[in-house]
């Protein structure tokens, strides 16, 4: 007979522990684990206690980089304000104003072309270039439309030949015989 391990069916409270509280796991080699053991009996601390305290320095860890990365893009944003940003007094209430729209740019730029503002040492004046074409490489070449077989404005040199051919052809000689062929050719 074979034995049946008997399933123990687990009370809610325990269902509701292990869903809360799930088992951790991982493969180490041995001497690791060996390691790991040894420190924790010196520390006085268990596998579960471990991982806390694991926790616990882990997320020490990541708050301070998630605030430096804060401070760092403030920095840099502080910095590009003082370089780059045009600002001025507010006539009304003396408080720094930052040109960033359209209207206040477009004033600015007015009121510096009135004001003769100019470079320091002028370049030459800036006459558009004309660029050559690029060269097309051959495979990228359009090919040219099919050329007539016979050029329109040469006469057809071969046309007598052909006709004298069809002539000599025995079962030709009633069509080229026809009025409409004899203008083109009776050669008397």
């Amino acid at each position: 007979m074979d034995k049946k391990k008997k399933t123990k069916k687990k009370s809610p409270s325990r269902i509701k522990y292990e869903t809360s509280h799930p088992t951790v796991s991982a493969r180490i080699p041995i001497a690791v684990k060996a390691k790991i053991i040894a420190n924790l009996k010196k520390l006085n601390m268990n596998t579960a206690d471990a991982f806390k305290e694991l926790a616990r320095v882990l997320e020490e860890k990541v708050k301070p980089t998630e605030l430096t990365h804060k401070a760092e893009n403030s920095v840099g944003i502080s910095l590009t304000m003082k370089y780059y940003a045009v600002s001025y007094k507010c006539s009304k209430c003396g408080q720094t104003k930052v040109i960033n729209t359209p209207e206040e740019k477009e004033a600015a730029s007015k009121l510096m072309t009135d004001a003769g503002w100019k470079h320091e040492t002028c370049p030459e004046p800036h006459l558009p270039q004309t660029t050559p074409a690029k060269p097309v490489p051959a495979n990228m070449r359009r090919p040219k439309p099919n050329q007539p077989a016979v050029p329109a404005d040469k006469p057809n040199g071969n046309q007598d030949k052909i006709v004298n051919f069809l002539r000599d052809q025995p079962s030709m000689e009633n069509p080229l015989n026809s009025a409409a062929n004899n203008k083109n050719t009776n050669r008397s």
